[in-house]
């Protein structure tokens, strides 16, 4: 079997050069994913505001869980009066 040019896309990658696939997949992730992630995360930020989080530690909370049942639980029990530790 010969080695594709440098210039050349493998005839696996469907003939597209790697810049094409990375924009193809680029294209892809901003359909879905990235709108529920989203609307994930402004639905985290009701509840962080609901709870009267400060904005900066929603936003560090986001970084440090980045998980959205896991704010869901952790903003819930802040707003119910749980304590800290049992959260």
């Amino acid at each position: 079997m010969e080695e594709p040019d440098a210039g050349e896309a493998p005839r696996e990658l469907g003939g597209l050069t790697s810049w094409e696939w990375s924009f193809e997949g680029l294209r892809q992730a901003l359909t879905g994913p990235a709108f529920f992630v989203a609307i994930a995360m402004i639905g985290v930020g009701g509840l962080a505001r609901g709870a009267d989080f400060p904005f900066g530690a929603a936003v560090a909370s986001t970084f440090l869980i980045w998980a959205g049942p896991a704010q869901v639980l952790f903003f819930g029990g802040i707003s119910a009066g749980t304590a800290l530790p049992a959260i």
